[in-house]
């Protein structure tokens, strides 16, 4: 039960880091497109992203990765939870 519950935390923190991830990537397209003269603030928003990337374990990047084909919004959430389902 212990393992369980730690992979549902587990899942639940790499769900919100990947939304965050989605989100500033989101914003500095939008800053690029809309505010040219932002480049700085644009890339803030890129290296934000990358942090929160870094805190990914290589297994959540991977399935991220392959959740992410196109630019379609995607339940990080929902597919995390199912992935940390199926490892344990």
């Amino acid at each position: 039960m212990v393992e369980s519950q730690e992979g549902v935390q587990r899942a639940q923190v790499a769900a919100s880091l990947a939304r965050e991830i989605q989100q500033l990537r989101a914003a500095a397209v939008m800053l690029q497109e809309g505010k040219p003269e932002k480049a700085r603030a644009a890339q803030a928003c890129l290296d934000l992203a990358l942090q929160r990337e870094a805190k990914l374990t290589a297994q959540e990047r991977e399935f991220l990765a392959q959740a992410n084909q196109g630019d379609i919004f995607i339940d990080h959430g929902a597919l995390i939870l199912q992935a940390q389902i199926k490892a344990q």
